[in-house]
């Protein structure tokens, strides 16, 4: 995971950034532990389209920004096979939002100008986006599906 955030950084990819870590080992196995900095004004995806009263262009602008952090990650090579709204964390700033990447642990890192499969990532988060969807009384609006397809640069 480490190594990961380090490409995906180096690629251009926002993540937090890991600041420590550990390794413990037993055996031939080992276990690892990652500190990473802490964003103190970011939610995640799922809580603030299904937890939040966010409204309107809020909700499309951070969607339509998603939607090309997916196509910028799998351009530079990075694919998240369990990218779900809880594994993109919003952070707020002055005249908008930024999305950024988590839990990179089980992410690939493709050789430079290899890029990976934005439409299989899209697909995953949009299965995950549905689910929110069932567990709560939001519901996303054609516009906000249209802004994450946009922002991905695909359609359907």
């Amino acid at each position: 995971e480490a190594h990961v955030s380090y490409e995906a950084h180096r690629r251009g990819i926002p993540t937090p950034r890991v600041v420590a870590g550990a390794i413990y080992p037993r055996g031939p196995f080992y276990r690892a532990d990652l500190i990473t900095e802490y964003v103190a004004s970011a939610v995640d995806l799922a809580r603030m389209l299904f937890d939040e009263e966010r409204v309107g262009r809020e909700r499309t602008d951070v969607l339509r920004h998603v939607g090309a952090l997916v196509t910028r990650a799998a351009a530079a090579g990075i694919e998240h096979p369990d990218l779900n709204a809880r594994n993109v964390l919003v952070e707020p700033f002055s005249g908008g939002t930024s999305p950024l990447l988590l839990d990179l642990d089980r992410c690939r890192v493709r050789a430079p100008g290899v890029p990976g499969d934005a439409e299989t990532m899209l697909s995953r988060l949009t299965r995950s986006l549905r689910k929110h969807e069932e567990r709560s009384s939001s519901r996303l609006s054609r516009a906000e599906w249209g802004a994450l397809r946009a922002g991905s640069g695909t359609t359907g």
